[in-house]
């Protein structure tokens, strides 16, 4: 998948993208390639973090692979103008962390007026999984675990590039989550490394210890 984006070098704003995108599912010798290794070395991870874009890559069997041999299953699926129609958390079982926008959860839904609390107790009922973090991007993230709501801010004062923080914030929190790290704090590193992100152009920094102290 090559992205080439136009961007106005005065205000930094993408102009146009063209997507030279090949989405076809994967034949069944590269399914079965695919599941060999991951069967190799899945054992060997404390933390599987499956970012599934909807593009062919992620077949229902290696799906299914992934979620029975995982110590620790994060799992964040994207929308996007070309997997639009077809493409949600729902083909996902069960998983021990799901990360998603809310504008994601409602499509799965096909709701857009109710509240995101009463979504994400279905999603739970729907998918079993511990914990559930929904990012609202300006308004901040909320988590569902053990039956309590727990909400954190967004911290973003600087805002250049959008393009990277709900992946930034899902690494952080997958880390801290399998670490078991109190929910409060997981939100406010994610969060606060969220805002990092987007404080930059594009998706090549780093994060560090000095920035999230910052």
């Amino acid at each position: 998948i090559l992205k080439t984006r136009f961007v106005d070098n005065y205000s930094k704003n993408k102009i146009n993208g063209i997507y030279d995108i090949n989405d076809d599912i994967l034949d069944l010798k590269e399914e079965k390639e695919l599941a060999r290794k991951v069967s190799q070395n899945i054992s060997k991870y404390d933390l599987v973090l499956v970012v599934d874009y909807g593009h062919g890559f992620l077949t229902p069997k290696n799906i299914d692979l992934i979620q029975k041999k995982s110590k620790f299953l994060a799992v964040n699926t994207q929308l996007n103008s070309l997997n639009y129609g077809y493409h949600s958390i729902s083909k996902y079982k069960k998983a021990d962390y799901i990360c998603i926008h809310d504008g994601e959860l409602r499509y799965d839904y096909r709701n857009k007026n109710e509240k995101t609390e009463k979504l994400v107790i279905k999603l739970n009922n729907k998918i079993k999984s511990k914990i559930i973090t929904i990012t609202k991007g300006s308004k901040g993230s909320l988590c569902y675990r053990n039956n309590k709501f727990t909400y954190c801010p967004a911290f973003a004062n600087k805002i250049v590039d959008r393009v990277g923080a709900g992946d930034t914030l899902l690494a952080i929190t997958s880390l801290c989550n399998k670490l078991k790290v109190p929910l409060e704090i997981t939100l406010l590193l994610g969060n606060l490394a969220a805002a990092n992100t987007i404080s930059a152009m594009g998706t090549g920094g780093i994060l560090n210890k000095v920035d999230i102290i910052n």
